[in-house]
């Protein structure tokens, strides 16, 4: 969880998967963390 290859995983899923993420992230993770990922890679 705290190994940069995580975040760069997430973060390159997230594109990728970003219709089904946010679909998916709303009912299971919170808005606050799709934009802080977001703005990690960024």
């Amino acid at each position: 969880m705290a190994r940069p290859g995580g975040v760069v995983l997430h973060a390159g899923l997230s594109p990728r998967a970003a219709g089904p993420t946010l679909v998916a992230g709303r009912g299971r993770m919170p808005p606050p963390v799709t934009p802080e990922v977001c703005t990690v890679p960024s």
